[in-house]
């Protein structure tokens, strides 16, 4: 945003456009991790959105901004990351 033209104003949604659960990312983060974790499901608060998904058209159009990096390649990142880490 700060090299793009003065008189465009923020905020803008930044993210993956590819909708995805809470349930469906841990489930992808053991299977990535070679994980023997169990995803153990509580009663959550309902906040009326059960899937969390990005409107990036104005990022794209004003900021010639896309995703570049698939969920799988930025979850194998992260669990790299944190095993060399650790």
């Amino acid at each position: 945003m700060m090299d793009s033209n003065d008189n465009f104003i923020g905020p803008v949604n930044l993210g993956n456009p590819d909708g995805l659960t809470i349930s469906e990312v841990a489930r992808k983060i053991i299977r990535l991790a070679h994980s023997s974790s169990q995803v153990i499901y509580k009663s959550a608060y309902s906040v009326g959105v059960s899937i969390k998904q990005p409107d990036i058209q104005l990022a794209k159009r004003a900021l010639k901004c896309e995703p570049e990096t698939t969920i799988e390649d930025g979850l194998n990142r992260t669990i790299h990351y944190f095993r060399e880490l650790l």
